[in-house]
């Protein structure tokens, strides 16, 4: 099951809207997996029922390309821009 679910959150995203399919993805993970199953890769922390959800959707949303996902708030960066600009004059 654990291996199917970006599958079943690829299904979401493409029949749901955008905000629609990541809670549906999220929560529905959380609920339908099972809780004692887990991947335990060698220097990864382990794939359960929380992280397989969370790194689909990540991944739908970075890769999709329809819908812009930002990791730093826009205007932190222009901020941090303008100080280090102003230190250096």
């Amino acid at each position: 099951m654990l291996l199917i679910w970006p599958a079943v959150c690829l299904v979401l995203f493409r029949t749901q809207r955008v905000e629609r399919a990541i809670v549906w993805s999220i929560l529905g993970g959380f609920l339908l997996l099972p809780p004692l199953v887990e991947f335990n890769l060698p220097l990864v922390p382990a794939m359960d029922k929380v992280s397989i959800p969370n790194l689909s959707v990540l991944a739908i949303l970075m890769f999709a390309g329809a819908y812009k996902l930002n990791l730093w708030p826009e205007g932190r960066s222009s901020h941090s821009r303008r100080i280090s600009g102003s230190l250096a004059r």
